[in-house]
């Protein structure tokens, strides 16, 4: 069964980039047909993208927090627009500035803990729009 309308997901990596390995990103890419990293300052034309790759399935990292604060102002953004569906942090990673933003906020220690928070909210979104009549069959439209 397939989505109609696929979901993205926008996650806010307050951690260093390097804190998700290689073979977790990999794993991650078997259910969200593309990754992106942005962690450039942001602007209109970013979170046009921003919005279309998150419906097409695409799993979008915003790389903020103290080693990368031009992705705060990008998470901000992304987080008043509706499109951060949470923010991943490793201890002590979460600036104040990302705190209070009205997006889930899951800590991780693990490459394991990692994906089960981003699966677990990509699980909750299928069932939506599974439940809202929103699939379709490999073979035909309906």
């Amino acid at each position: 069964m397939r989505l109609r309308d696929e979901t993205g997901q926008l996650v806010i990596l307050a951690s260093p980039q390097s804190s998700l390995s290689v073979e977790a990103l990999d794993t991650l890419e078997l259910v969200f047909h593309r990754r992106v990293f942005i962690d450039a300052p942001g602007g209109i034309g970013l979170f046009c993208k921003m919005a279309l790759l998150k419906r097409r399935k695409g799993l979008i990292f915003v790389l903020a927090g103290s080693e990368n604060p031009n992705g705060n102002s990008v998470a901000k953004r992304a987080a008043k627009l509706g499109l951060a569906d949470q923010i991943l942090h490793s201890k002590g990673m979460l600036d104040t500035d990302l705190k209070g933003l009205g997006v889930l906020e899951s800590h991780f220690t693990s490459d394991a803990t990692a994906i089960e928070t981003i699966m677990t909210i990509q699980a909750a979104k299928t069932a939506r729009a599974v439940a809202r009549g929103g699939t379709q069959t490999s073979g035909s439209a309906r």
